[in-house]
């Protein structure tokens, strides 16, 4: 099974295109979204639906590309960036992955600090409406490589669903079919964040890989 961060990483490249209005309605909507903090619960299962994986943690994210992604025991990790730097902790392996390119992030939280012109570029983006308006989600599938023969993505769709305006919850399916489910709760928007939660310190005893 993919770890966290295999699951998560994938180049965000920049772009220059004019949007679809699809995407230019959901970059309406991620561009609200200057700050968040929320708990998640996360499940990962399979083509048949099985669970393979249930985890929770912590999550702030801030614009441009800060992020703080805790997952708690017994599937302990922790990313952070800075928005220049990358970090990938693994208590457990007491080890730590430096990238020096913070574009290096999670898919989902690449889109959410992205571009109308990157969505418009590398994704198609369609709109599903439940019974009830406020209940609403967009859905991205990455469309084929580019004339730069960049590095596909590693999800064959990602959906971001609102509630009431509210990002609440985000699923992708991978290449193999599994599906990840990341639930939102208690999500604040757009409080001050302290910077500090943005850099992290290497504890004592921790093997540092650096990933130039």
């Amino acid at each position: 099974m993919k770890s966290l961060a295999t699951m998560m990483l994938v180049l965000f490249p920049l772009a220059g295109f004019c949007a679809s209005e699809t995407a230019q309605a959901l970059f309406n909507e991620l561009t609200k979204i200057q700050a968040l903090q929320a708990r998640f619960d996360q499940t990962i299962s399979d083509h048949e639906a099985f669970v393979l994986q249930e985890s929770s943690g912590r999550l702030l994210l801030q614009r441009p590309s800060k992020l703080y992604w805790q997952t708690e025991p017994p599937y302990e990790q922790l990313i952070v960036s800075n928005g220049q730097k990358l970090w990938v902790y693994d208590p457990d392996l007491e080890q730590v992955t430096v990238y020096d390119d913070s574009k290096l992030l999670q898919g989902p939280v690449a889109i959410l600090t992205g571009s109308a012109e990157e969505l418009n570029r590398k994704y198609s983006v369609d709109k599903q409406v439940g019974e009830n308006a406020k209940q609403y989600s967009y859905v991205l599938t990455p469309k084929a490589l580019d004339r730069d023969n960049e590095t596909k993505q590693s999800f064959e769709q990602l959906v971001f669903e609102f509630s009431g305006g509210t990002l609440s919850t985000i699923k992708m399916q991978d290449k193999l079919h599994q599906t990840t489910v990341i639930a939102l709760d208690s999500v604040v928007l757009n409080d001050a964040l302290d910077p500090q939660v943005f850099e992290f310190s290497v504890p004592e005893g921790t093997d540092i890989v650096e990933n130039r």
